[in-house]
């Protein structure tokens, strides 16, 4: 990793309602493997396809090897209408040139993340949850990936749906 930029995403986090905890705790796991590389955190994105998207793209434009995306990849609102829905994911998907996922499920059958990891030109993209205990097991699995060397985007999102899963005894994932 030289160049990473961070991208926390939410309605939620952009409005100041909750605060970033999952961004330093991410920048701290980096550094510890990566201690040379260039780190920026971008601006929150509120839950919004075009703006997401928009996000990821200046990063891309900007050169930065590794962009991580924080956030919005459950499906909150199915269940509470109140909630937005969640578009870090699709984000991903309408922006990568190819890309795998995996997706962690309750024991209700409601998915509670999916984990996306791709290209999009010279960037690796992949995203955490948002809940902290869940976006430091991921990050911690995808650097033990990235520090490999080779990486391959289903291992890259398989290892962290495992480390989120560890967290909930009751939870599953599905690669597709």
């Amino acid at each position: 990793m030289r160049k990473v930029a961070i991208i926390p995403t939410g309605n939620e986090i952009a409005c100041g309602i909750v605060v970033d905890s999952d961004s330093p705790a991410i920048l701290d796991r980096i550094l510890e493997h990566f201690p040379a590389c260039e780190f920026t955190r971008m601006p929150p994105c509120v839950d919004r396809l075009d703006t997401i998207i928009a996000a990821i793209m200046r990063c891309v434009h900007q050169a930065y090897s590794h962009i991580i995306l924080i956030g919005g990849s459950g499906e909150g609102h199915c269940h509470q209408p109140e909630m937005s829905r969640d578009e870090t994911h699709a984000a991903m998907i309408k922006v990568l040139d190819y890309y795998e996922k995996c997706d962690v499920f309750g024991p209700n059958g409601h998915r509670w993340c999916r984990i996306v990891a791709g290209r999009c030109g010279g960037a690796l993209l992949f995203n955490v949850p948002g809940p902290y205990v869940e976006a430091v097991a991921a990050i911690e699995a995808a650097l033990a990936i990235l520090t490999g060397g080779n990486v391959s985007f289903r291992d890259l999102a398989d290892a962290c749906a495992t480390a989120v899963c560890k967290h909930y005894p009751q939870a599953s994932f599905c690669d597709e």
